[in-house]
């Protein structure tokens, strides 16, 4: 019995037959690497001194909770990935403004991890799935254009006149 991606639900309690063990194996993969890199975030916190440490904490916990959550196909996972998503984007620009580059540094990983999750959620149900997509597209289409404006507001560098050639020694 073959069974397409757009019938597999698994919520919490779903039946084998509504989620098969890959659909299974596969959230429980992601919530565990997610809540890997929380306990990284927050170790890195509690051994790193100023300056940004409150935020890899609360960022680690958010991690923590959004890995336990997905690994038990729980759709409040996907929310609180969301809500680190938002709360990563709002420091980063408080904390780079739309300084080009160091922007893009701490933008692209979490854009990335949102985007495998938001993929996931078909396998979570179907009981917010409109409402999540749309808060991920809204969320994947606010940072590009935030990355886009950054790239613009870089001041471009003015290339170095060129040495005119030395014909003669001068003495």
């Amino acid at each position: 019995m073959s069974m397409s991606i757009a019938s597999v639900e698994c919520r919490p309690g779903a039946s084998k037959r509504l989620c098969p063990e890959w659909a299974r194996s596969l959230l429980g993969i992601a919530g565990s690497f997610l809540a890997v890199m929380g306990i990284a975030m927050a170790v890195k916190a509690a051994f790193a001194g100023s300056g940004g440490s409150t935020y890899y904490w609360l960022a680690g916990i958010g991690l923590i909770i959004s890995g336990l959550l997905l690994a038990n196909r729980h759709i409040g996972g996907l929310w609180a990935l969301l809500g680190v998503f938002a709360a990563t984007l709002i420091w980063s620009l408080r904390d780079a403004g739309l300084g080009g580059s160091s922007l893009g540094y701490r933008l692209v990983g979490p854009l990335i991890i949102l985007s495998m999750a938001c993929a996931l959620m078909p396998f979570l149900g179907r009981s917010s799935s409109g409402r999540i997509v749309r808060l991920c597209t809204a969320l994947m289409v606010v940072t590009v254009a935030i990355g886009i404006v950054a790239g613009a507001a870089q001041p471009q560098r003015p290339t170095p006149p060129s040495q005119p050639a030395l014909t003669g020694v001068q003495q």
